[in-house]
């Protein structure tokens, strides 16, 4: 074996060459530069792949959960509280709560809205969403009593835009009529908006 650079004589499996201190280069079975160990570089490039498509699809998953979570309901909740508020203005105004005390109070907390997912039963044909309210009146008399009254509203929202007030719990009328409390097949999603809804009337 000899150097490549100066052509003294080698001795054998020799790293550098004692005459000149050239590097050399282990020879392989075929003459040609012996391969250094360790992965292939197709398959180091396919592990650096796989990662990258890891990390994409946790990036995307994330991006999902974070638009499910924040998605803007601020102009059907305030569309929902305007219909309660109407009703309970028109309530107040027939005698029919309140107890005939001029603290006419209400108080909207703790919004939920529930998405509909397309199906083919009767009872929730063209309902896209409910809206629900936790409320607070003075149904049984003047403040702070109606702290303690507490009822609910449900504001349902239809394919063509219009919404009603139900004071009967959709859900609820539903599994009454079918006894069936299984909505897997009927709710999409629920978004539990806390109280960044809250809002207090005096009529």
């Amino acid at each position: 074996m000899y150097c490549p650079k100066c052509g003294a004589n080698l001795s054998e499996g020799a790293a550098f060459c004692e005459s000149c201190g050239a590097q050399i280069t282990p020879m392989g079975p075929s003459g040609g530069a012996a391969a250094s160990p360790g992965r292939s570089p197709a398959k180091k490039n396919v592990k650096k792949y796989l990662i990258l498509a890891g990390v994409l699809l946790v990036i995307v998953i994330g991006v999902i959960v974070w638009r499910s979570r924040n998605t803007d309901w601020a102009g059907t909740v305030n569309r929902a509280k305007s219909a309660v508020e109407y009703q309970w203005q028109s309530l107040y105004a027939e005698g029919r709560v309140g107890n005939g005390s001029s603290d006419r109070h209400l108080e909207i907390r703790d919004t939920r809205v529930i998405t509909i997912a397309p199906n083919d039963i009767e009872f929730w044909d063209g309902i896209t969403c409910v809206v629900e309210f936790s409320l607070y009146s003075n149904y049984f008399g003047s403040a702070p009593y109606y702290s303690n009254a507490l009822s609910y509203d449900s504001v349902v929202f239809y394919a063509d835009g219009s919404c009603e007030v139900r004071s009967a719990n959709p859900f609820r009328q539903y599994s009454a009529r079918t006894y069936s409390y299984d909505y897997s097949g009927i709710i999409s999603g629920i978004y539990e908006l806390g109280t960044q809804y809250n809002q207090t009337f005096s009529f």
